[in-house]
């Protein structure tokens, strides 16, 4: 397996992450009684996932090894994918305040949990089409061997430090497995 074989391993999980999601919203929309504990895990599962697995991944490992390639963010889309990344824990924070207000009883704060939770979802959406159909093509042209199996490692060390225990795995693979046939990650 390569380096960007891992990352867009790491997408899949995400959209059927988002997918989740969508559901809640939709639940949300229409349910008397929010859901709060769903949302509560579903965020936990945002900030392990994407904000400290995989963001890690390309920000600690990726991008510096092509930074050194001569690919860093003045000449490529880095600048802009980092800027995504950062902007993505922004909402996830507002959706995190808008869940308090909403758990504390504050009927307003489903309105801005559905907005937070779109706007994150979209742009998650966004994020990762850019990796998947441009960036990581001209970033897997740009490794070496050396590079891959020290990206691998890297990767294999952030999984089992920070975001993959064996129970997190079970949970995750539950989760997924609970969706509808149809929304399940290809």
């Amino acid at each position: 397996m390569k380096a960007i074989d891992v990352l867009t391993r790491d997408h899949e999980r995400i959209k059927a992450l988002l997918d989740l999601i969508r559901d809640a919203m939709r639940e949300l929309e229409t349910a008397p009684r929010p859901d709060v504990a769903t949302w509560t895990h579903l965020l936990e599962m945002c900030e392990q996932w994407v904000d400290r697995v995989h963001v890690l991944k390309e920000e600690q490992g990726l991008f510096p090894i092509l930074r050194s390639r001569g690919l860093g963010p003045e000449v490529t889309v880095v600048a802009a994918l980092i800027s995504q990344h950062q902007t993505g824990q922004a909402f996830l924070r507002e959706l995190h305040r808008a869940l308090q207000r909403l758990a504390a009883g504050d009927a307003a704060a489903r309105h801005d949990v559905l907005v937070w939770a779109r706007d994150y979802v979209e742009l998650l959406r966004e994020h990762m089409r850019i990796e998947d159909h441009y960036f990581y093509e001209l970033a897997d042209g740009s490794l070496t061997a050396a590079d891959e199996a020290a990206l691998l490692e890297k990767f294999e060390r952030i999984d089992r430090t920070i975001g993959a225990t064996v129970d997190q795995q079970k949970r995750w693979a539950a989760m997924v497995a609970a969706q509808p046939p149809s929304s399940r990650p290809h």
